[in-house]
C-alpha cells in the first residue's frame, strides 16, 4: 500500500511539473506567433508570477501612415494565469528590467509593463520628433493590448 501512494505521488508530482513546462512554453510559442511580434525571450520571473517575458514588438514610427518606418517597442508581460485580468503599465521611459506593478500585486494579476517610444531600446533609427506625440503613444499602446487579448 506504501508504494502505491509513493508511485501515486511521484505520478501526480511528474505530470504536475510536465504540464506547468508545458503551459509555459505553450505561452511563449503563442506570443511568438502573434502578427507584430518580433521576439519574445523568457526571463527570471519574481516570485509574484509563474513566468514572465521580454517582448518586442514591431510599430509604425506614424501609426497614421503603417505602411511607412517601424521601429521595434519593448515590453514586458508577467504572467500568473490565463483567467486572471491584466494591468498594463504605461509609464517606461527606459525599462532596463521587469518592474514590480503595484496594482498588479494589490489585485494578484498577470501584468504587463510598456517601454515608451523613443526611450531605452524602443527608438527608430532616424529621430522624426514630430512622431513623439501623446496620439502616437496611445496608438502604440492600443497596438500592444490589442495583439496581446489575442492569447
Amino acid at each position: 500500500m506504501k508504494n502505491i501512494k509513493q508511485t501515486t505521488l511521484a505520478f501526480i508530482v511528474f505530470i504536475s511539473s510536465t504540464s506547468l513546462l508545458y503551459s509555459q512554453e505553450d505561452l511563449k510559442i503563442k506570443t511568438e506567433s502573434l502578427p507584430g511580434i518580433i521576439s519574445v525571450e523568457q526571463i527570471e520571473s519574481d516570485q509574484e508570477y509563474s513566468e514572465a517575458f521580454k517582448i518586442f514588438i514591431e510599430q509604425p514610427v506614424d501609426h497614421h501612415n503603417p505602411n511607412g518606418k517601424k521601429f521595434k517597442q519593448k515590453f514586458y508581460l508577467s504572467h500568473k494565469d490565463d483567467w486572471l485580468p491584466m494591468v498594463i503599465e504605461l509609464d517606461g521611459y527606459n525599462i532596463d528590467y521587469n518592474r514590480k506593478n503595484e496594482l498588479a500585486t494589490i489585485l494578484k494579476c498577470n501584468k504587463i509593463v510598456v517601454e515608451h517610444r523613443y526611450c531605452g531600446e524602443s527608438v527608430p533609427d532616424s529621430l522624426i520628433w514630430n512622431y513623439l506625440t501623446i496620439e502616437q503613444a496611445a496608438n502604440d499602446h492600443h497596438r500592444i493590448i490589442e495583439t496581446m487579448k489575442n492569447i
